[in-house]
């Protein structure tokens, strides 16, 4: 993902914050350039600097644990580390993608059978 993407990405979350904190959300960021607070966001957040899909799937996630309170581009990191963590782990098993092994043919038995006998033999 580019600079541009990520700084698209974060207009995307900011306008989501907005939403969900309202005055809060203005009132802590009054008096600093838009364009300062993407910079600062956009360090802080470059770890999860991936494809668009990469990072708009930790930003949603992210999105999905906030505070009670507005983030500030520390703590929303720490959202998106702990989104990064949970997105990486694979998927607990269920009956569907649980497929059980496989024991041995009558072919591969008889094998394993002579096998086992000329060890035994051959121990001391």
């Amino acid at each position: 993902m580019t600079h541009d993407n990520l700084r698209q990405e974060l207009v995307r979350v900011f306008e989501l914050l907005g939403a969900r904190y309202g005055a809060e959300w203005s009132a802590k960021w009054a008096g600093i350039p838009v364009d300062r607070l993407l910079m600062s966001w956009h360090q802080e957040l470059a770890r999860f600097n991936g494809s668009a899909e990469y990072t708009g799937r930790i930003m949603d996630e992210a999105m999905r644990h906030l505070p009670e309170r507005a983030p500030n581009a520390v703590v929303f990191r720490q959202l998106c580390a702990a989104a990064h963590d949970t997105l990486r782990r694979p998927p607990p098993a269920t009956a569907e993608t649980f497929k059980p092994v496989r024991g041995p043919t009558p072919e591969e038995r008889e094998h394993l059978l002579r096998l086992s006998v000329w060890v035994k033999g051959r121990a001391p």
